[in-house]
């Protein structure tokens, strides 16, 4: 067993965090009790990575729930994993300091001795809010500290930039920890999720908007709960889409939720809707996760003749890794927890880092308007500032590949 602990942090860590176990607890026939429906002992050890197992064949996962404001979850098979506050933080300094650490620390201990070979962290949360920026943190570094090498692997909500000042510190602090202590970050964009639900005619709701980043998080780990051939681990992940230590953010996006096209047609939607094709925008990294009964040569062939048409390279996906393009299959057919966002039979899931800094220059951009830093932000945004540079350096090394038949 290879297990993974799941920690949500904040309002936005938790409500994904619901949607993801009763997806999970879906794809594994398990009950809100905890039990496998069947009521048969469920042997394969890969459920034991995100669960824990008790002598009653009881299934909890591994999971904690943290906000500093009082957790209202609806999901009853993990009301005993929350840890809470009573008011709610609005900054990072009022979530890193929160006094709630002490009991996460000791939950995060507690439950890392419950397993036979911890593999690392997955980490929920915005970076916006006080809670999900600064509480986050301040976790993100114990683990860091703590548990040195096991992976940290975050899935970050991307709000929009216009909630504030207060908004763009917490984020810049927020980016300055992850840049120190994650292994990798993905960045989800709200927006890409709200378009999502605009084409398939269903109102961005938050459990709707939840439902879609679970099934991302499900088609990403799903080769680590069930048998699979791509990110069958987190360091995995890591090796194959962070080409050095300090670009740590690559972005997820996911189609279709409409009835099921050719594998040439998810694919072309794909990458249409991560808005890298035919631009300036060069990949540094580029994986696809295929779900369903797929034919791997059709696969094979459709990314050789259509990914060299769409998308370009940075020189450093030939230099540092074996393969530009990687791809895999997991026959396993997507489980759904709403009758409105239905993810199709047959999906693809599209991981991929690239040098797009665009939401990066907007944070910088908003903070040099504000006066009167104190050091750690003066620090967090120079951080940044440098991150820009190595960005820009890896435009330099960009040339159009001009075959791309062996990627």
């Amino acid at each position: 067993m290879n297990e993974v602990i799941n920690v949500h942090v904040g309002q936005a860590g938790n409500k994904i965090g619901e949607t993801c176990w009763e997806l999970f607890n879906l794809e594994h026939n398990i009950n809100n009790e905890g039990f496998v429906c069947n009521g048969e002992n469920n042997q394969d050890n890969h459920l034991r990575t995100f669960y824990s197992e008790s002598q009653s064949h009881k299934f909890t996962p591994r999971a904690l729930f943290v906000d500093t404001d009082v957790i209202n979850n609806a999901f009853p098979f993990v009301h005993q994993l929350h840890i809470n506050g009573s008011q709610p933080a609005h900054t990072f300094e009022a979530g890193h300091e929160s006094k709630i650490i002490e009991q996460v620390v000791e939950s995060v201990r507690k439950q890392a001795e419950d397993c036979q070979n911890l593999q690392g962290f997955m980490i929920y949360r915005s970076i916006s809010g006080g809670t999900g920026s600064g509480l986050g943190s301040a976790i993100l570094e114990y683990i860091s500290d703590q548990f040195v090498n096991k992976s940290k692997i975050e899935i970050i909500v991307r709000d929009r930039l216009d909630d504030g000042e207060q908004a763009i510190n917490n984020t810049v602090l927020a980016a300055h920890s992850m840049l120190q202590h994650s292994d990798c970050s993905f960045m989800i964009n709200n927006a890409y999720i709200r378009d999502i639900c605009a084409s398939i005619n269903v109102q961005p709701s938050f459990y709707n908007v939840n439902t879609i980043i679970s099934q991302m998080v499900s088609s990403l780990t799903l080769s680590m709960h069930v048998d699979g051939y791509m990110f069958t681990s987190l360091s995995n992940i890591v090796e194959q889409l962070v080409p050095s230590p300090r670009l740590i953010f690559p972005s997820l996006s996911i189609s279709p939720f409409t009835p099921f096209q050719s594998p040439q047609q998810i694919t072309d939607l794909v990458i249409q809707q991560a808005h890298i094709a035919q631009n300036t925008v060069k990949l540094l990294s580029a994986c696809f996760l295929y779900r369903g009964h797929f034919i791997p040569k059709e696969i094979g062939q459709n990314l050789c003749l259509r990914i060299k048409q769409t998308v370009r390279f940075a020189d450093v996906c030939f230099s540092k890794f074996s393969t530009c393009i990687r791809f895999g299959i997991n026959y396993q057919n997507a489980a759904n927890v709403s009758k409105s966002v239905v993810l199709a039979e047959k999906s693809v899931l599209f991981a991929h880092n690239s040098t797009d800094f665009t939401f990066w220059n907007k944070v910088i951009d908003k903070y040099e308007g504000k006066q009167n830093w104190n050091d750690d932000e003066t620090e967090a945004i120079m951080d940044l500032k440098e991150l820009k540079k190595e960005y820009a350096e890896m435009e330099k090394e960009i040339e159009p590949a001009e075959d791309m038949n062996d990627i």
